[in-house]
């Protein structure tokens, strides 16, 4: 999915995961999420692959949750 307006940090916490990120122009990036943070804007499209069942990501927020908010087409980038 992704946001409207709130801008997300996602940092690794343990075991390995893949952060695919996709904007409106169609740019793909493919991170492999460490020991640092992603800084992901708004109207950017995220997946993440997790390695094992032990690996597990932090997500920190620049808006409180809000339902109306939430992008879930991506052609609707």
């Amino acid at each position: 999915h992704a946001h409207k307006e709130c801008e997300q940090t996602l940092v690794g916490l343990s075991g390995g995961v893949d952060v695919l990120l996709i904007d409106n122009k169609r740019h793909v990036d493919c991170l492999r999420l460490g020991k640092f943070a992603i800084k992901v804007p708004p109207r950017v499209w995220v997946v993440l692959r997790f390695h094992s069942i032990t690996s597990s990501v932090m997500v920190g927020c620049s808006h409180a949750y809000d339902p109306a908010d939430y992008i879930y087409d991506i052609t609707s980038l």
